[in-house]
């Protein structure tokens, strides 16, 4: 049986007051096979709404350098949008 090694959860919306929120928890696990090739994420993306709550389980990664990429792009976004008015 694979070892969980850590647990990590980030939601988006942390002022909100409780009723809507997304989070994304990513479980880190050691299949055995070593640091760098044993090591996996399992990512939970949930979605909650006054008492509605769905989840996606996924098995890839969305790791911190794609967060990067997306938080890039979007500055960009806004730049090009605040400079187009």
């Amino acid at each position: 049986m694979d070892k969980l090694l850590k647990t990590h959860s980030f939601c988006f919306n942390e002022n909100d007051n409780g009723g809507e929120s997304f989070y994304i928890t990513t479980k880190m696990y050691d299949n055995g096979d070593g640091p760098i090739e044993g090591v996996y994420w399992i990512q939970d993306f949930t979605l909650m709404s006054y008492g509605n709550c769905a989840t996606i389980n996924f098995s890839g990664k969305v790791t911190p350098a794609k967060l990067r990429k997306l938080a890039d792009e979007l500055e960009l976004a806004e730049r090009e949008v605040r400079n187009a008015t």
